[in-house]
């Protein structure tokens, strides 16, 4: 197969319409808060139009990169506003050569969408981000035949358990250096208590974050996550508090060891007495709820709750709000509009994996949940709309810019998402 390399940084195209899948980067797993909450437009809709065109080419010996338009008609808003009212165009990285559809770019990570898809679409950077979704792949859930999906395939389901609420994602911490700055100057005495619970090794850095002769000082069995604790004890093992899939989410030791400290902080029976937190902060009825239970008694899973909402309550513009009900994504159905793609109006079969005979890929436990079904899903999203924001902030939310295909532009550098921004 004759190939053909792209950029001096190392893109190839493969010929005979084979995509390439460029690895952009680990896709950070967003929970359905994180959806919501970063989105700048979410609509229910379906794709009207597809088309194609090729970025500027950016400085000497760079090629033009291939994009995808996806014009999508609004049938219904949830949150925020498009520029061109009923519709609007994202643009994503990705897509057929323009002057030679049978070289195909593929992003890993970047949904490729047909004419009539319809679904969900959570919209934020459209026009400066490699793909306009939060979570990309992730923030588009797909509506078929009157039931709601993953990009992929995988049922929805409405989990009541009170882990998946309760325990701590790293983008749930929404700025850590402003957090650090709260805490290191505390003005109440629930500052301080949460501060005091924290480890030495996070103090320090908390207070010296850009230092890194102070981290070859600390013990390296204490700047990971798996570190002894007794309160874990009631969970069995640290990943159900810290899962393995968000471990690499913070960016330093700085981001890793706070994330890993207020986790474990949560599994504290009688951190927050109700006297003190009803003297210091105007809590929410469902903190109120939790703080009149007897902390000795409560399960593990609503003690982390009641933890996990008093610093909420505490630091409101800094934590993502739980939520009671948690969206997880359930089996995957094997829809047959998730086994091929269409690119430049020729059907690809999605690939499958290339496991050696003597692997055995893992297998992910399916939580429990109620499966939701289309009308389901629309209204408890809109009634996360709700809860996740104050009035001020959906009225203070600028327009998403709908993306000109005859207009030229140049191709996003890639990114890292950060804790405070998971775009990807």
């Amino acid at each position: 197969m004759n190939t053909k390399n792209y950029f001096n940084s190392g893109f190839i195209f493969l010929i005979l319409f084979m995509p390439l899948k460029l690895h952009a980067s680990t896709l950070y797993p967003v929970m359905d808060r994180h959806l919501v909450k970063e989105a700048e437009l979410i609509f229910a809709g379906h794709v009207t139009a597809i088309q194609y065109k090729s970025s500027t080419a950016i400085g000497r010996g760079s090629l033009p990169v291939p994009h995808t338009f996806v014009t999508c008609s609004i049938n219904q808003v949830f949150k925020g506003k498009s520029s061109a009212g009923k519709t609007i165009t994202l643009r994503m990285e990705g897509g057929p050569e323009e002057n030679d559809p049978s070289h195909v770019l593929e992003v890993e990570g970047v949904p490729f969408f047909r004419v009539g898809d319809e679904g969900v679409f959570f919209v934020r950077r459209n026009g400066t981000q490699m793909c306009p979704l939060v979570g990309w792949q992730q923030g588009f859930i797909r509506i078929y035949e009157g039931a709601v999906y993953t990009y992929e395939g995988h049922e929805l389901l409405l989990s009541e358990d009170p882990l998946y609420a309760a325990r701590l994602h790293p983008l749930d911490i929404r700025d850590f250096s402003r957090l650090s700055q709260s805490l290191l100057s505390p003005k109440r005495s629930l500052d301080q208590l949460v501060l005091s619970d924290l480890s030495e090794e996070s103090r320090a850095l908390m207070r010296d974050p850009g230092n890194l002769e102070l981290i070859k000082t600390f013990d390296p069995q204490r700047l990971i996550y798996d570190i002894p604790t007794e309160r874990i004890r009631e969970l069995g093992v640290m990943s159900r508090l810290i899962p393995y899939e968000v471990r690499s989410i913070p960016r330093n030791y700085n981001q890793l060891l706070m994330y890993r400290d207020l986790s474990i902080l949560l599994a504290k029976r009688n951190l927050f007495s109700p006297d003190a937190v009803n003297s210091a902060l105007t809590v929410r009825t469902a903190t109120a709820k939790l703080l009149a239970l007897d902390q000795n008694k409560i399960s593990i899973e609503n003690l982390l709750l009641l933890n996990r909402r008093v610093l909420e309550d505490m630091y409101p513009t800094l934590l993502t709000k739980s939520l009671d009900q948690t969206i997880l994504a359930g089996a995957n159905k094997n829809l047959s509009i998730t086994q091929s793609r269409l690119i430049a109006g020729k059907e690809i079969l999605t690939a499958a994996s290339n496991l050696s005979p003597y692997e055995t890929p893992p297998v992910a436990q399916i939580p429990s949940g109620a499966v939701l079904d289309t009308a389901m899903y629309l209204a408890h999203i809109q009634s996360m709309v709700t809860e996740l924001h104050t009035r001020e902030e959906l009225s203070g939310l600028a327009e998403v810019l709908s993306q000109n295909i005859d207009l030229p532009f140049q191709a996003q550098v890639m990114d890292e998402a950060t804790p405070a921004d998971p775009a990807q």
